[in-house]
C-alpha cells in the first residue's frame, strides 16, 4: 500500500502586516490602506458599528475555561450587539450552565447599567441562550438542525447591513449545520475559532467546511489564542492567580464566581476571539489586535493512507489525518470500529466501498501511537503511529486561491510563544488587555461614581503633516516623529557586547567608541557599572538593547550622553542612580545634532534630569560655543521614572529641538520637568502619560515656540501639590536663549519677553478633573510676563511629523501595555512603576525618592549563557534564525545584505521582528508597524 498525500506543500513567509494609521498618514497615502482583493463582501456604511456577536461554546462541558471567558464577554456586553449564545459542548455541559453565568450577571446588573445604559437585561440574555449540538458530528460532518443551527441561521438573515461574528469556542457542528442547511448566509458571516483541542474533537465537520464552504471567512486560531494565558508579562501582579486575586475575586457575583474556577486562576483562552472585536481591525487580520495577527492560510493540511502507518509517516500539527483501512474478506455485514488515541476514541465510518474510514487530527508536535478496536477480526487489535510535526515558516507564503478568506496562525518563529505559534501576537498585549479587564471588573463591585468620572475627551486634532518627507523608509517599523528616518548603523558592522565590564573587548563602551555605521547587539545581559561617562561621539550608530538574552540589559552609574548624529536607541534601562558625594546627572543627555530616535527605553534615578535632549553646543572658529537646537529628535515609548530628589532636582527631563516629536511616553514620581521644553520651534507632544508630578507637569518654551500638546493623559497622585493637580502646563514667556560666549560666563538663562509663545492644546485628560476634559484650557497657566492666555492659544494644531495619534484614554492603556524597556522583558522596576500608575498607590511614601533603595534597588537581572543563542558567524543573526530563513550562518557578510530589498538589511530584519525574504513597502506608512513592542 501507498500513501496518497492530499497536501504536504511546505511553503515560505507571507507579508507580515499592515497598520491601521492616523488620518494625516491617509492624508500621505490615500491608498495606503487598499484591501487584497477577496471574494467576501464589504459592508459599506457600517465602519465604526457596534458589532454584531453570536456565541457558540462548549460551556460547561470539557473545559471550565469557557466559564471564565463569559464572564468577559458579560462585562463587555455594553459595546457589543450579542444576539446570541449557544451551548454546544462534548460532554455534560448544557443551556443551563450559560444561564448559571447570566444569573450573576444579573446580581450585578444594578451595578453595570449605572456605567451604561447599552448593558442588556438579564432577561434579555436569557432569551437568546440557545442549546445547540451535544454530540460530536458523524463522517459526514453535519447531523441534523438543533436550536443553536437554526439560531444561527435566523441571526444571519436578519435585515441588518453589519456582518455576523461568529465566535466559536468549541465544537464547530452547529456553524457546519448551518451552513448546510442555508448556503446564503455564508457571506455574511464572520467567524473566529478557537480551534486547536476543539479541531481535535471536531474533525468531520471542520473537513466538512473545507470541502463544502471554502470561501468561508474565518479565522482558525489553532495556538494563537493561547498568548492570552502564556507568554507576556507573568510577573508580580501580572501573574494569572494574583490578577484573579488582586482584581477579579470580590469584584462582584461575576468576580467571585470567575475566582472559583481553576483554583483560583485564570485561562479564558476562548477570550481572544473577543478581543478581536474589542480592539482590532476585524475586516483585515494581518493588522493584528488583542485576538492577534493571523496570515492568509495555505493549503488546508489533509493527509490520507490506506494502510497502518508508521513513524516515519507525517502529518502536519493541527492537519487532519485519515485512514482508509480496506476491511477485507472477514468483515461482518455491519463493520465497526474505533480509533483509540490517548484520551479519544474516534468512531469509524464504514464507507459503503470496503473500507472503514478514521479521521484524526494532532493537537501536538509529536509521535502519536493509535490502537484498532473493531468487529472486523483482520483491523481489531491492530496499531500504528504516526508523527505530527510543525509547519515550516516557509508555508505562509503561498496563500491558498481556494480559501481566500480563510485565515491561521502565523508559523513565523520570532511569534511563537514556545511551541504556541502565534501566541506572541496576541500575548505581547498581555498587560493592556488584563488593565483593560481589571477596570471592567470594578463596574460589578460598585455603582459609577458618576462625580468623580472625568469627562470623556475631545480628542484633537491630527497636526498637519510637513510639505515633503524624506524619501526613505523609518528607522524601524514602529519609528515616528522628527527622528523617524533615522538610518543609525544600516549596513555596518554588527559589534556584539559579551562583556559586562566597563571597558576593554567586548565591552559596550569599546563597541560604542569605535567609528563608522555600526550595529551594537549584546551576548550578555545584566549591569552594566559604568566607571564614566558613556559617550557616543561617532555618528552612524544603532544600539539594539531587544538583541540582549535573558531579562536584558541596565547601564548603572554614569550617564549616556549622545554628542553626534544618526544614532537609533532601543529597549535600554539607563538607570545612574546615586553616586558618592550626592552630585550626578542626566541618565540619557549630552548634544544630539539631530536625527536621532530614542524608543522603549526606561530611564530613572537621574540626579539632574531623566532624559535630556534638545540642544547640541558647536564650537565656532573662535573657539566660543553657540547654543543650537537638535534637529529631527524623537523620544517615543519610554518611561522617565523617579528622578532622585535629594536636591530637590528631580526632574523628568528637558526635551526639544527642531522638528521634534515625543509621544506615547510615561512620566511617573518626578518632581517637574514632565517635560520642560528646552530652545524654541516645533514641539509636538502627544499621546504622553504624566503621573504624580509634585510641582509642575509640562513647562517652558519661548516667544519662537509653535508647540501641540495633543491627547495626553495627566493623573495626579499623593505627591502632587493641591495647586497643580488640574494642571496640564505651565506657559513660560521669555526670550530665546542667547548664544555664544554667554554660555560660558554663565549668563545664558533667557530672559522675559513681551509675548509667549504659540500652543496648540486639546484632546488632554486631566484624571478626576472632567472639567479639563470639556476645556484643556482651564488647564493652563502663564507663569509670569504681561501676557495673557489668549496670546498663547491657537487653534489648529501646527505640522507635526507622522505619528499614529490615538485619544488620551487610549493612549493610556497603550503606554501602560507598552512603554519603556519591553524585550526581552520589562524589569521589576517598571513593573512596580506602571502598577503605581495604573492603581494611583504608591508603594514607598508619596512617590517622590531620594535613593534608589528606598524602593528595592537595582533588581537582579537573570542570564544563563547557555540560553544565548547561537551565532557562528557573528554577524547578529542567530544560526537557528538564519537557517529557517536560507541564509548561510557562516556566512559573516550576509547580515548587511537586504534579501528582499524593500531597505532593511537582514540584521535589521531579525533585530526588528520581520521577515527577511518578504518585500514590503515601508515607505507606505501604512505598513509602519513595530513588531518587537
Amino acid at each position: 500500500m501507498t500513501a496518497r498525500r492530499l497536501d504536504n506543500s511546505l511553503q515560505a513567509l507571507q507579508r507580515r502586516c499592515r497598520l491601521l494609521v492616523c488620518a494625516a498618514i491617509v492624508a500621505l497615502n490615500p491608498n495606503a490602506f487598499a484591501a487584497e482583493s477577496s471574494s467576501v463582501p464589504s459592508f459599506p456604511g457600517t465602519e465604526g458599528s457596534r458589532h454584531r456577536v453570536v456565541v457558540s461554546t462548549d460551556i460547561g462541558g470539557t473545559d471550565p475555561d469557557d466559564l471564565q471567558s463569559m464572564v468577559h464577554l458579560l462585562v463587555y456586553a455594553d459595546v457589543l450587539d450579542i444576539e446570541g449564545i449557544i451551548s454546544s459542548p462534548f460532554g455534560p455541559g448544557r443551556r443551563e450552565h450559560i444561564l448559571q453565568v447570566i444569573d450573576c450577571y444579573a446580581e450585578d446588573y444594578a451595578n453595570l447599567k449605572t456605567y451604561s445604559d447599552r448593558y442588556p437585561t438579564p432577561d434579555a440574555l436569557r432569551a437568546i441562550a440557545k442549546q445547540g449540538e451535544t454530540e460530536r458530528a458523524p463522517y459526514a460532518g453535519v447531523r441534523g438542525t438543533t436550536e443553536g443551527s437554526e439560531w444561527i441561521v435566523r441571526c444571519a438573515r436578519r435585515d441588518d447591513p453589519r456582518p455576523l461574528h461568529v465566535l466559536v469556542w468549541g465544537g464547530i457542528e452547529d456553524l457546519a449545520q448551518a451552513l448546510h442547511d442555508a448556503r446564503d448566509i455564508q457571506p455574511k458571516l464572520r467567524v473566529y475559532w478557537i480551534g486547536g483541542p476543539n479541531k481535535k474533537w471536531a474533525p468531520d465537520a471542520y473537513q466538512y467546511i473545507v470541502e463544502n464552504h471554502p470561501k468561508l471567512w474565518i479565522i482558525e486560531a489553532n495556538a494563537t489564542y493561547r498568548g492570552w494565558f502564556v507568554g507576556g508579562n507573568q510577573e508580580g501582579p501580572w501573574n494569572n492567580r494574583t490578577f484573579v486575586a488582586t482584581h477579579v475575586a470580590g469584584h462582584g457575583a461575576l468576580g467571585d464566581f470567575f475566582a472559583g474556577l481553576l483554583g483560583g486562576t485564570m485561562k479564558m483562552g476562548d477570550t481572544p476571539s473577543v478581543g478581536w472585536l474589542l480592539k482590532g481591525t476585524p475586516e483585515d487580520p494581518s493588522l493584528g489586535g488583542w485576538g492577534g495577527r493571523f496570515v492568509r492560510a495555505w493549503e488546508r493540511p489533509y493527509v490520507q493512507f490506506t494502510r497502518l502507518t508508521t513513524a516515519e509517516d507525517r502529518m502536519e500539527h493541527f492537519g487532519v489525518l485519515e485512514l482508509v483501512l480496506p476491511l477485507g474478506s472477514d468483515a461482518p455485514e455491519e463493520p465497526e470500529g474505533r480509533m483509540v488515541v490517548e484520551n479519544q476514541s474516534l468512531i469509524g465510518h464504514a464507507d459503503g466501498q470496503g473500507n472503514l474510514r478514521f479521521r484524526f487530527c494532532s493537537r501536538d508536535a509529536k509521535e502519536f501511537r493509535y490502537t484498532i478496536r473493531s468487529n472486523v477480526p483482520s483491523l481489531d487489535g491492530k496499531s500504528g503511529q504516526i508523527t505530527s510535526v510543525a509547519p515550516h515558516p516557509s508555508v505562509a507564503l503561498h496563500a491558498s486561491p481556494r480559501f481566500p478568506n480563510w485565515w491561521t496562525d502565523d508559523p513565523a518563529p520570532q511569534f511563537a510563544e514556545g511551541p504556541h505559534i502565534g501566541a506572541k501576537t496576541v500575548s505581547r498585549w498581555r498587560e493592556e488587555f488584563l488593565g483593560d479587564f481589571s477596570q471592567r471588573m470594578l463596574r460589578c463591585q460598585a455603582l459609577a461614581a458618576t462625580e468623580q468620572t472625568p469627562a470623556a475627551s475631545v480628542p484633537g486634532q491630527a497636526p498637519p503633516l510637513p510639505p515633503v518627507l524624506p524619501d526613505g523608509i523609518p528607522a524601524f517599523p514602529g519609528a515616528w516623529g522628527g527622528g523617524m528616518f533615522a538610518a543609525g548603523g544600516r549596513g555596518g558592522k554588527v559589534i556584539q557586547v559579551t562583556t559586562l565590564a566597563d571597558s576593554g573587548p567586548g565591552s559596550l563602551r569599546a563597541a560604542i567608541e569605535q567609528e563608522g555605521p555600526r550595529i551594537v547587539v549584546f551576548r550578555v545581559a545584566g549591569i552594566i557599572h559604568l566607571e564614566s561617562n558613556l559617550d557616543i561621539d561617532s555618528p552612524d550608530i544603532t544600539i539594539a538593547g531587544q538583541s540582549a538574552p535573558g531579562d536584558g540589559i541596565c547601564l548603572a552609574g554614569h550617564s549616556l550622553n549622545i554628542n553626534t548624529r544618526n544614532v537609533i536607541l532601543r529597549h535600554l534601562r539607563v538607570r545612574r542612580g546615586r553616586p558618592e558625594g550626592g552630585q550626578g546627572d542626566d541618565n540619557i543627555g549630552g548634544n544630539p545634532e539631530g536625527q536621532v530616535i530614542v524608543d522603549h527605553c526606561s530611564v530613572s534615578w537621574g540626579m539632574d534630569e531623566n532624559i535630556s535632549l534638545y540642544r547640541y553646543m558647536k564650537r565656532m572658529p573662535d573657539g566660543s560655543r553657540v547654543k543650537l537646537p537638535a534637529e529631527n529628535i524623537t523620544i517615543q515609548w519610554c518611561i522617565s521614572s523617579e528622578a532622585l530628589n535629594p536636591r530637590n532636582h528631580a526632574f523628568g527631563g528637558t526635551w526639544g529641538g527642531r522638528d521634534a516629536t515625543f509621544h506615547h511616553n510615561l512620566f511617573a514620581c518626578n518632581t517637574g520637568r514632565n517635560p520642560s521644553i528646552g530652545m524654541g520651534g516645533e514641539f509636538d507632544y502627544r499621546n504622553n502619560v504624566i503621573f504624580n508630578w509634585r510641582h509642575r507637569t509640562m513647562d517652558g518654551g519661548d516667544e519662537t515656540s509653535l508647540i501641540n500638546v495633543i491627547n495626553n493623559y495627566y493623573k495626579p497622585g499623593p505627591a502632587t501639590n493641591a495647586n497643580m493637580r488640574s494642571t496640564i502646563a505651565r506657559i513660560e514667556q521669555r526670550n530665546m536663549y542667547s548664544p555664544g560666549r554667554q554660555w560660558e560666563v554663565g549668563g545664558w538663562y533667557p530672559q522675559a519677553a513681551p509675548r509667549p509663545g504659540k500652543w496648540y492644546v486639546a484632546g488632554n485628560v486631566v484624571e478626576g478633573y472632567p472639567e479639563i476634559a470639556a476645556d484643556n484650557w482651564k488647564g493652563m497657566k502663564l507663569l509670569d510676563g504681561d501676557g495673557t492666555l489668549d496670546m498663547a492659544r491657537v487653534n489648529s494644531p501646527f505640522e507635526g511629523w507622522p505619528v499614529r495619534q490615538q485619544t488620551a484614554e487610549e493612549a493610556f492603556r497603550s503606554v501602560l501595555a507598552k512603554a519603556g524597556a519591553t524585550r526581552p522583558r520589562r524589569d521589576a522596576v517598571d513593573a512596580r512603576i506602571i502598577e503605581l500608575v495604573r492603581t494611583g498607590r504608591q508603594m514607598t511614601g508619596n512617590g517622590i525618592i531620594n535613593d534608589p533603595r528606598e524602593v528595592g534597588g537595582y533588581p537582579e537581572y537573570s542570564f544563563c549563557p547557555d540560553d544565548v543563542p547561537v551565532d557562528t558567524d557573528g554577524d547578529g543573526m542567530p544560526d537557528e534564525w538564519e537557517i529557517a530563513y536560507g541564509f548561510d550562518p557562516n556566512d559573516s557578510s550576509d547580515g548587511a545584505q537586504d534579501a528582499d530589498g524593500d531597505g532593511y538589511t537582514n540584521v535589521e530584519e531579525y533585530l526588528n521582528g520581520t521577515g527577511p525574504r518578504e518585500k514590503i513597502d515601508y515607505r507606505n506608512l501604512g505598513n509602519n508597524i513595530d513588531m518587537m513592542s
